[in-house]
């Protein structure tokens, strides 16, 4: 009937009235339905979003489905990244006007999934390869068998290895390299939590714009030290443990995780060189003079909101190319290539339930793997590689050494 037309038609407007009203009071930015480049550049990226996340998402439920075995968990885990990312990277494109600077927490958010993903990581590894205790006793026969009964020290890479001393194979080296790569959840979550309240301060007015921009370097320099650590930690750790894992293509799914990390720092620095070389402001010429000739209203942001939208714009591509990636990193039946020694150590063929699948999202999860972590004994001094106290020991150790 046309009263139920009209009544719908109603419900719509306030619908529509509704959400222009939370946007502009919640989010205080606008979206307007003009033509402008930010607005092209969000529908591209929604339309990359969108579809990374569809790929990553049938990839889940297709583990759940047929991927048995122990891995299952931390797999899952892993794939998590590319829907997060991708629903983070395109909330970014979307609230970049506003002026709250809603992106700058979003993207805190994706920085802590990326340090849990790295763990995920090694848990995947350490399952494949028998857990902890299994391969702390491999890599102590290892080292005894290649240096004729003397355990073999485990060096840094260069430089660190002109200042810090080398590990003891075996459970000292895997537990100092396992909780080298732990602290960077915790330094991500710590930077989380500092970012938020610097956001607040500033957002309420309380922070002139020159401290403002002075905090921050703080908890940036200080998250980019932990990421450093906690790679070089994982680097050191793939290569000592690269002979013993089985062909499950260790590289490509390396590659898969942290090639999107890569291309989030990579990317920032090229923007940066470009706007420091001119680069950027000519390119903005060129697309003020071009979307004038096609009869689009080039409006853009302010400079610090293109850079960090042409950065959250070309993410929104790349997690849709890592999707596919991970079709090839991560295949749901990759038990099915297995050796036969592996596939026996972790399988699990128990029933899927709703309980074991809640499990997979809950990261508290991670808390028993840490334990493990803590079971291979006390390292050198009785300090983990998180502290400041571990550092210098260890650096004090080395001075003596030489």
């Amino acid at each position: 009937p046309l009263s139920t037309q009209r009544g719908r038609g109603a419900m719509e407007g306030r619908a529509v009235e509704f959400g222009r009203w939370l946007v502009a009071n919640a989010f205080h930015t606008t979206w307007d339905l003009l033509l402008t480049p930010e607005n092209i550049a969000q529908a591209f990226g929604a339309m990359a979003a969108m579809s990374a996340m569809t790929v990553s998402l049938i990839h889940i439920a297709r583990h759940w489905r047929y991927n048995r075995t122990k891995v299952r968990k931390p797999t899952v885990r892993l794939l998590f990244i590319v829907p997060i990312f991708a629903m983070d990277c395109w909330a970014c494109l979307m609230l970049e006007a506003s002026v709250y600077q809603w992106a700058e927490l979003l993207t805190c958010i994706r920085e802590v999934y990326e340090a849990v993903a790295l763990v995920s990581f090694m848990e995947l590894m350490l399952t494949i390869l028998g857990g902890t205790q299994h391969l702390a006793v491999i890599l102590v026969d290892e080292s005894y068998l290649h240096s004729a009964g003397v355990p073999q020290p485990v060096p840094h890479v260069f430089p660190l290895c002109k200042i810090l001393p080398a590990y003891q194979a075996g459970p000292q080296f895997l537990k100092s390299m396992l909780l080298g790569i732990f602290q960077y959840v915790f330094v991500c979550l710590a930077y989380m939590a500092v970012t938020c309240l610097i956001w607040a301060l500033d957002v309420f007015g309380l922070l002139p714009p020159r401290l403002f921009v002075a905090l921050k370097v703080v908890p940036n320099v200080t998250k980019a030290a932990s990421c450093a650590w906690a790679l070089n930690c994982l680097l050191l750790f793939a290569h000592e443990v690269y002979a013993h894992v089985p062909p499950c293509g260790l590289f490509l799914k390396f590659l898969s995780i942290k090639g999107i990390v890569f291309f989030t720092f990579w990317q920032g620095f090229v923007i940066w060189i470009c706007e420091r070389t001119g680069g950027f402001q000519r390119a903005l010429h060129y697309v003020d003079e071009k979307s004038t000739a096609s009869g689009i209203n080039s409006v853009w942001w302010s400079e610090a909101q293109l850079k960090s939208g042409i950065n959250d714009l070309l993410l929104c591509f790349e997690v849709l190319f890592f999707s596919v990636l991970h079709l090839f990193a991560y295949p749901a039946r990759e038990v099915e290539t297995m050796p036969q020694s592996v596939v026996r150590r972790i399988e699990d063929p128990g029933e899927i339930t709703l309980d074991r699948v809640l499990s997979a999202v809950n990261l508290m999860n991670l808390r028993k793997f840490r334990d493990e972590v803590e079971s291979l004994g006390p390292g050198e001094h009785g300090e983990g590689p998180c502290s400041v106290t571990w550092f210098w020991s260890r650096l004090l150790l080395s001075g003596r050494e030489r």
